[in-house]
């Protein structure tokens, strides 16, 4: 029986969390996408709800910075503050408050150098904006 291989470099969940919520409450989008690979896929209702419709997802990062450059816009004052973050296979989960200080959930998949190739994000259903 073939084993199974795990080539992904996950960093350290504290590190990764804290780069990554340090970036969004900064509002700084280049170093919010340091942490994505340019072919990186994202899952998010919201990307359906703000775009009429249409498939939740986006794919690349330069789809994805337009994406988050107009919410930032949107949301001038958001504010990112960490529950928790947990390991899986291959990824890491960060639980958070964001927008309106709702809980999120938002799960990351990481490439052989420590990359995000695909992430998907969490709301509560009753999510108001």
């Amino acid at each position: 029986m073939a084993r199974l291989r795990h080539t992904a470099q996950i960093p350290p969940a504290a590190e990764f969390a804290a780069s990554w919520i340090d970036a969004w409450n900064a509002h700084d989008l280049p170093r919010i996408l340091t942490h994505y690979r340019e072919d990186v896929v994202l899952y998010s209702p919201l990307i359906a709800r703000v775009q009429n419709g249409k498939k939740g997802c986006l794919t690349g990062r330069s789809a994805i910075a337009d994406y988050w450059a107009a919410g930032l816009q949107k949301f001038p004052t958001l504010h990112f503050s960490l529950i928790n973050v947990l390991q899986g296979v291959d990824s890491l989960m960060i639980y958070y408050r964001g927008i309106h200080q709702q809980t999120t959930a938002e799960v990351f998949w990481f490439d052989e150098q420590g990359r995000v190739h695909r992430a998907a994000v969490y709301y509560p259903e009753e999510l108001s904006l």
